[in-house]
């Protein structure tokens, strides 16, 4: 399409002026614009170890599992900082992932022998969609109980799913012990199917870079444990039953 190229490069100039910049600061090798696809890998291992940690204390009882966040939030060793830095990764992650489609988007970088790895990428964003749906539903708070009326919402006016499991995510009062179960298991296994995924993804790319360089990695790291000790997150309120929506 002739009119593609130049809103592509329009948008691409942004991504070329913000490298010119980092080069300046950082010189090329120290820039992490160039490794956009690379640390959102590091981020996966952050989010696997403190996800692990996590789940140690998790009670998947719809009853209980407010409770045991909450008890690892404010009472477990380290617990705060753990599941804030959860959170954080969650965050950088994404951003990381829509700034490397974006860039191989305007790069034009989808076609031909990259349509696997263009294809794979949306898959992977599509999980971390998925991914980070589940991990708000988990602890049953307050901002659990906005993502499931969002999501009875999506799933009735899917009308693929009938009315139960609509209905299920309406309320926690109406959540049985198998959803969360289900919801549990879907977050647990996501992450597999990333490294799968990873794997198809990078297939058709030569010479790709797995992982920044170590600078870069130890910068990265430093800076989101700097940024998560510094920006603490706070327990919100559990998700009571009679203010959720019928």
């Amino acid at each position: 399409m002739k009119f593609r190229r130049p809103i592509f490069q329009f948008f691409l100039s942004f991504f070329h002026r913000a490298d010119s910049a980092l080069n300046h600061i950082f010189t090329e090798r120290g820039n992490f614009l160039y490794y956009l696809g690379s640390l959102p890998i590091i981020l996966l291992f952050v989010l696997l170890i403190t996800g692990l940690f996590m789940f140690i204390y998790y009670n998947m009882s719809v009853h209980q599992s407010y409770e045991s966040v909450k008890y690892m939030t404010e009472s477990a060793l380290l617990g705060r900082f753990v599941r804030n830095l959860h959170r954080y990764a969650a965050d950088a992650m994404m951003f990381f992932v829509i700034l490397h489609l974006a860039r191989m988007l305007f790069e034009e970088k989808f076609q031909n022998h990259r349509t696997l790895a263009w294809v794979s990428g949306i898959i992977i964003l599509g999980f971390m969609l998925v991914q980070g749906l589940t991990g708000y539903i988990l602890p049953l708070d307050a901002n659990a109980r906005f993502v499931m009326e969002k999501t009875s919402e999506l799933l009735a006016g899917l009308r693929v799913f009938g009315d139960t499991l609509p209905r299920s995510f309406s309320s926690p009062a109406l959540l049985g012990k198998w959803i969360m179960w289900v919801v549990l298991i879907i977050h647990l296994i996501i992450p597999l199917f990333f490294i799968l995924l990873l794997f198809v993804h990078l297939l058709r790319v030569s010479r790709a870079k797995l992982f920044p360089p170590r600078k870069i990695t130890y910068a990265f790291l430093g800076a989101l444990i700097i940024y998560t000790l510094l920006f603490p997150i706070s327990m919100v309120g559990k998700a009571e039953a009679e203010k959720m929506a019928e």
